[in-house]
C-alpha cells in the first residue's frame, strides 16, 4: 500500500469512527460527508478489514434525504463498531504472540 492509500484508509478510519460517536448533523455532517467524499478515491486498496468501513462511507457520502442519511449513519456506526473489535482482536493476537516469544 503506497503513503497515500495508507494515509487515505488512516483518515476514513478517524472520520469514520469520530462521525459514529459524535453523530454530528447539520453543517457539522455536511462537513464530514464532503472529506469523505474527498478521500474515498485514495482509499483503493484499502486492507480487506477495512472493506465494510470503506464501503459504508461511500453510502452516507451518496445518500440524500434524512431518512437515507439517517440509515447510513446507522450503518456506518454498525461497521465501526465491527472493525475496531475485529482490529482489538487482532491486536490481541499479535501481543499473545510476542509473548509467548519472548517467554520462550
Amino acid at each position: 500500500m503506497d503513503k497515500r492509500t495508507r494515509l487515505a484508509s488512516q483518515a476514513l478510519v478517524a472520520i469514520s469512527a469520530h462521525v459514529a460517536m459524535a453523530m454530528p448533523s447539520g453543517r457539522d455532517l455536511q462537513m464530514w460527508r464532503q472529506e469523505l467524499r474527498d478521500l474515498l478515491p485514495d482509499c483503493e486498496g484499502c486492507p480487506e478489514r477495512m472493506v465494510p468501513v470503506k464501503a459504508s462511507a461511500e453510502w452516507l457520502v451518496a445518500a440524500s434525504g434524512a431518512t437515507e442519511i439517517a440509515n447510513a449513519l446507522a450503518r456506518l456506526q454498525r461497521e465501526v463498531k465491527v472493525y475496531y473489535a475485529l482490529t482489538a482482536g487482532h491486536r490481541i493476537e499479535i501481543w499473545r504472540e510476542c509473548k509467548r516469544e519472548v517467554a520462550a
